[in-house]
């Protein structure tokens, strides 16, 4: 993960680089200097596609820093390059790469990267979404967003393009799709003529209600569950009982991730939801003849 070295009076921090990192003494900040002789906003560090570079933003500018110039205004910057604005406060990149998808808690210091961000956040068909749920979200979140986990609040990193892994053929909506669920083995298996794709771990068990009430009820509009009628059948399966209802979306929205993740397309399809008198109802978007479940 590409990050950033902040110096200042003898105290070192490391942030992550974001596609566009504001550093200064103002506490939006990505990489923040908290001294009064800092501009408010200092420098912008930015990803230019094929490398690093960055440029000065105060109007009283004392910076010293080096690398080949660019046009705007912009410098290059390489690895391990320190941007001074004094002896005792300067910044330097020390990992470089393209930036990545990451949550930032900026009080802490902490990062949540790769399979962590699961725990908070769907990322599926180049789209970063909150765990809902009702799991029928379409509230694209964008840089800068705040997430909460419950506990923290978590700053949203998003490079400028988030690249679709791509499957050729491999749909929820491919009219051959099998869908296979193993409770013992807490396995999702999805089936097309060409390949599968199959997921492991507890949250395969969220799933689990939905197969069964799509698959054993009416064939031509059945299958669908309330939130609390999802979440009692998932207690029984052997869900958390002490954990809210909510949990329930969290868990499928990580399966969501995962089968992205293996290259499945259109997952917006996996869930259908629609709004009654009574509430949200959702069902498994799967034809109920495509279903198994083992116990």
């Amino acid at each position: 993960m590409p990050s950033i070295r902040i110096h200042l009076d003898g105290r070192e921090t490391t942030v992550p680089a974001a596609s566009s990192t504001l550093v200064g003494r103002h506490w939006s900040c990505i990489a923040t200097l908290d001294a009064r002789r800092v501009p408010l906003y200092w420098l912008e560090i930015r990803w230019m596609g094929a490398g690093w570079a960055w440029r000065t933003m105060a109007s009283n500018d004392r910076t010293r820093g080096s690398g080949a110039l660019l046009p705007d205004g912009w410098r290059a910057l390489s690895t391990q390059a320190r941007i001074r604005w004094d002896d005792a406060a300067w910044v330097q990149l020390d990992a470089a790469g393209p930036p990545e998808l990451v949550l930032f808690d900026d009080a802490s210091g902490d990062t949540l990267t790769g399979e962590a961000l699961d725990a908070v956040l769907e990322v599926r068909e180049g789209r970063v979404l909150p765990l809902t749920a009702d799991g029928a979200s379409d509230a694209d979140l964008p840089d800068g967003a705040r997430v909460s986990d419950g506990r923290r609040t978590w700053r949203l990193l998003r490079p400028d393009a988030l690249a679709a892994t791509d499957t050729q053929g491999f749909a929820v909506t491919h009219p051959e799709l099998h869908l296979d669920i193993d409770l013992p083995q807490l396995a999702l298996t999805l089936t097309v003529p060409h390949g599968s794709v199959t997921v492991r771990g507890a949250a395969v068990r969220a799933i689990a209600p939905y197969a069964f009430a799509r698959r054993d009820g009416p064939r031509d509009d059945g299958g669908w569950l309330t939130l609390r009628e999802a979440w009692t059948w998932w207690c029984d399966l052997g869900g958390r009982a002490a954990s809210s209802p909510d949990r329930l979306g969290w868990e499928r929205g990580k399966v969501r991730t995962w089968l992205a993740r293996s290259g499945v397309r259109e997952l917006d399809a996996l869930f259908e939801t629609r709004r009654t008198a009574e509430g949200a109802v959702t069902r498994l978007g799967v034809a109920p003849e495509s279903i198994e479940v083992m116990e």
